[in-house]
């Protein structure tokens, strides 16, 4: 197994284009001085073919500005230099609080 790790996070997870992802967002986040927690890290399987799995990863922030604009450059930034092909295994969610 691998650690995400990221200022006081430190999550147990094996996949490695999730730890990226992860890193890649914690980092935007860090650098933009955007305040936010981990609400969950899971694997999920397909409705229609279970032996398909992704990972979501649902991470809470707090911005007082256009969310949704905020939202689509950290979730454009942590997919950036990833595979299409491996990016389809990994589900960023940003939700405001």
């Amino acid at each position: 197994m691998k650690t995400l790790k990221q200022n006081e996070y430190v999550i147990i997870y094996e996949d490695i284009v999730a730890k990226i992802i992860f890193s890649k967002a914690s980092q935007m986040l860090t650098k933009l001085a955007i305040p936010f927690s981990i609400d969950d890290i899971k694997e999920e399987s397909d409705a229609e073919d279970d032996s398909w799995r992704y990972t979501v990863i649902k991470i809470k922030i707090k911005v007082k500005e256009d969310f949704n604009r905020i939202s689509d450059e950290i979730i454009s930034y942590a997919y950036s230099d990833i595979n299409p092909r491996d990016a389809t295994r990994v589900l960023l969610v940003l939700e405001n609080v």
